[in-house]
């Protein structure tokens, strides 16, 4: 399912690149996720709207079960920085 939303999402022509993906599985059938990713520079709030809304719906005509995806923008090197505080703490 990972696989599905990051494909999902880096098909999508206004995402410049699709950082990550976390889901779980918070019932028998439902599923919630978040997803980080860095939107192209030139669009505005509703386009971004738009486009997390076909990558939603791409996501849910193969994966129902997907209730909620939480989309964060967020740059590659943003997102490389919070992973490594992350592994660091998780080290520590």
């Amino acid at each position: 399912m990972q696989q599905a939303i990051l494909l999902a999402a880096q098909a999508d022509e206004e995402i410049r690149h699709v950082n990550g993906v976390s889901t779980s599985q918070i019932g028998p059938h439902v599923v919630i996720a978040a997803l980080s990713a860095e939107f192209e520079d030139h669009l505005t709030t509703p386009q971004i709207e738009a486009c997390i809304e076909r990558v939603e719906a791409a996501v849910r005509s193969r994966h129902p079960e997907v209730l909620s995806i939480f989309i964060k923008p967020q740059t590659e090197a943003t997102w490389g920085e919070r992973v490594a505080e992350i592994r660091r703490l998780g080290a520590g």
